[in-house]
């Protein structure tokens, strides 16, 4: 298992190598969301993330699912420049 400093790094490797501008917006917004809602000092999800996994579990159970090829096309349309 790699430590937190390898995976650091390799995260650091794959943004200095990539040119997909688009692609950075991405993660660039889902980043900054990320860490606007954060994580508990202790790791424990937060009620509002408690939430969000058992809707996604029920969901899921429900086969209310996608392809992933569904799932590209929805995504190219959430993130914009």
């Amino acid at each position: 298992m790699k430590s937190t400093k390898e995976i650091k790094k390799e995260l650091h490797e794959y943004i200095d190598e990539m040119e997909d501008e688009e692609t950075l917006w991405m993660l660039r917004e889902d980043m900054v969301e990320y860490l606007k809602k954060g994580v508990k000092e202790d790791n424990e999800l937060t009620k509002e993330q408690e939430l969000q996994l058992e809707e996604a579990i029920r969901q899921a159970d429900a086969g209310e699912t996608m392809s992933l090829e569904e799932f590209k096309k929805k995504m190219s349309t959430w993130h914009s420049k």
